[in-house]
């Protein structure tokens, strides 16, 4: 597909009074403003400086485009539509090849980029839900990470226009961030979710070493100038801790963080928790710093931290230990890039469709650059905001997207009023197909999903009492979230006989007693053997839709798969299950 193409090369610009063409004329001191951007949402996602410095390239997810950049004349000269959405980009300039992933259909695509022009050159098929790509120095081989497929694969690049898979690595929990080492020795890959890292030989696609962070959101990834550790950016949900108002508004609930993990440790091949970690806490009490996102280190040391949830960024001078500037950006920052000189970090603001520019000098926006007009937005597009904004919350320590990662769970547990009282945390609960499976909470007692969410705001983030309008958003947004596919689906493994079996197997079990389909849940409360302390016996059952995709099972994650849950547990079950209808079961199971 040829991508649809806006430029300015040819096309009438003003700048005042003044009317300039861009192709090959001087331009005039004021930013121009491009006739023809269209009105659409476009959310960028990820940055390149390119062409020396001169220009950059903007990964937008929501428009499935690219923006081209023109930082002298702080104005997009360029947009190719590429895909229906895009989650990365990758560049190499040695090559002028840029390499962008369609998380839609599966794709990484590859195009030649030459002059303001986008020239598609080849497209391949890589694992479900691709969502961070890395390319290694000589540009001839790329890491593509798969979300749900819990995939690294390796692809061939030597001839661009025909990009092949060469390996995929099974990972240990759904990727998201990627990092390659100085030098290319290594390459770190992020859980999306909590907070497991694993190292890469790069040479080969084989997992090396695995570590856990006692974290989850692992946003972003950096390695220190003296290249000894690599700073992680992440939150850490603090289960022992309820959420009343006092310790939600001292930081002790949430701690958002910037984690240093010497390299050493990381590479090591031993796993352990990383317990004795050196932390920069981010935020104070009355000054929080939620979701903290991406993170940049120059040169000379200093170091950037997107801070999404409250719309700023963290800027730590050499030798000022942990003190920071927060700089207000445009709303969710999420992805940083150096300029040439790198006096200047770009930030790409989500939500604002935005560019600003940031002097690391003064720590002040010297400049803001809009990448388009936007539409009027639907309720639904309010909810999104809302969902990742952190000042629903007591000093803007986290949003729903804290807990809830990108709509599904970060699979810790959490000790809130959400089942009326403390004292017995409870895995947090994953929000797909959410507006299909009344009621909610643990015991079932809230009827209303806009009720829940005032609830979740008021008792669990201790923020100011939102507006109707504001809750009426986030259960519009909730309404849209699906359930993830299978580990199974995404990875092309499922026995379709076996599963039929298994479904048999199911019914005949009378599972379908709890867990009704389609979506394998039921209005009711049961009384199980997993009691949380006294004051609670009965619990609604969670739907086992991408039940695959959790790493914790039950209300306090005492079971580490399913497999657990049936035979360490034996739960619903009156016996032990002869072994073929037990693999039949955990396959059916594991396909939804």
């Amino acid at each position: 597909m040829k991508p649809r193409v806006f430029n300015l090369a040819c096309c009438t610009v003003l700048a005042g009074a003044a009317t300039i063409l861009l192709g090959g004329c001087r331009p005039v001191a004021h930013p121009p403003v491009a006739l023809d951007a269209a009105t659409r949402l476009r959310h960028p996602v990820a940055l390149e400086v390119v062409d020396q410095g001169r220009r950059l390239l903007v990964c937008n997810r929501r428009s499935g485009s690219i923006s081209l950049v023109d930082l002298k004349l702080g104005a997009v000269v360029a947009e190719a539509d590429v895909a229906d959405q895009l989650s990365d980009l990758a560049h190499a300039p040695q090559r002028d090849l840029v390499v962008t992933l369609d998380d839609q259909k599966s794709e990484l695509i590859t195009l030649r980029q030459v002059g303001l022009e986008f020239q598609p050159l080849g497209r391949v098929a890589v694992p479900a839900h691709p969502v961070s790509v890395v390319l290694l120095p000589d540009a001839k081989t790329a890491f593509v990470a798969s979300l749900w497929a819990r995939q690294l694969s390796v692809v061939d690049l030597t001839h661009p226009a025909a990009p092949r898979v060469v390996t995929k690595t099974d990972l240990p929990f759904p990727p998201r961030k990627q990092y390659l080492l100085p030098g290319g020795s290594e390459l770190i890959v992020a859980d999306a979710f909590g907070g497991g890292l694993v190292v890469i030989d790069p040479s080969s696609g084989r997992l090396l070493a695995t570590q856990e962070l006692n974290a989850h959101n692992l946003r972003g990834l950096a390695v220190a100038p003296a290249q000894r550790e690599l700073l992680v950016s992440h939150q850490t949900l603090m289960s022992e801790n309820a959420t009343t108002e006092f310790d939600v508004h001292w930081g002790t609930v949430m701690v958002n963080v910037l984690e240093a993990v010497p390299l050493t440790e990381l590479t090591s091949s031993k796993p352990r928790k990383q317990r004795a970690a050196r932390l920069t806490y981010l935020g104070t009490a009355d000054q929080a710093a939620g979701d903290p996102d991406d993170v940049l280190v120059t040169s000379d040391g200093h170091r950037v931290v997107a801070l999404a949830g409250t719309s700023e960024v963290a800027i730590y001078r050499p030798g000022n230990g942990d003190e920071f500037e927060r700089v207000t950006v445009g709303r969710r920052p999420t992805a940083l890039a150096l300029n040439a000189t790198g006096d200047t970090v770009i930030v790409a603001n989500m939500y604002s469709d935005s560019l600003s520019l940031v002097d690391l000098k003064t720590a002040r926006v010297v400049q803001e650059i809009s990448l388009g007009p936007q539409p009027e937005l639907t309720r639904v597009d309010w909810g999104e905001r809302w969902f990742h904004d952190a000042s629903l919350s007591s000093d803007g320590w986290f949003s729903c997207h804290s807990c809830h990662t990108d709509g599904h769970s970060n699979g810790r547990l959490n000790d809130n009023f959400g089942d009326g009282g403390t004292g017995a945390p409870k895995r947090v609960l994953a929000l797909s197909e959410v507006a299909h499976t009344a009621p909610w909470a643990w015991n079932g007692k809230m009827a209303d999903l806009s009720e829940q969410v005032r609830k979740s705001i008021k008792t669990t983030m201790r923020g100011p009492d939102p507006t109707d309008d504001q809750v009426a958003a986030i259960a519009a947004y909730l309404g849209t979230l699906r359930a993830p596919p299978s580990l199974a689906a995404s990875r092309g493994t499922i026995d379709r006989s076996l599963v039929a079996f298994g479904k048999s197997v199911f019914q005949r079990l009378n599972c379908v007693e709890c867990h009704r389909p389609p979506y394998y849940t039921t209005p009711e409360t049961y009384t199980v053997d997993i009691a949380a302390g006294q004051e609670q016996q009965d619990f609604n059952p969670p739907s086992l839709l991408g039940v695959s995709q959790r790493r914790h099972l039950f209300h306090d994650n005492r079971a580490s798969d399913l497999k657990s849950v049936l035979v360490g547990h034996n739960h619903g079950l009156e016996g032990p299950l002869i072994d073929s209808d037990l693999k039949a079961l955990l396959a059916f199971l594991q396909s939804l």
